[in-house]
């Protein structure tokens, strides 16, 4: 997903369709990379996210 490099390092984040890097500060994103495709840009009528319960990454401490 990031054959032409990143635009900046400060903490990067990699997961499978998305690559990030936020400020720890402010927790907010710098940047974020999606590989986008056909089928995740036509999304599926049948979704229904009003009830979906959002959670934080447990993988990040928590001062942060």
């Amino acid at each position: 997903i990031m054959k032409y490099g990143f635009p900046g390092l400060d903490t990067v984040r990699s997961f499978d369709d998305y690559v990030l890097s936020y400020d720890r500060r402010n927790r907010v994103a710098h940047w974020v990379f999606e590989h986008l495709t056909h089928d995740r840009l036509h999304p599926d009528k049948k979704v229904d996210r009003s009830n979906c319960d959002f959670k934080p990454d447990e993988s990040i401490h928590p001062y942060f």
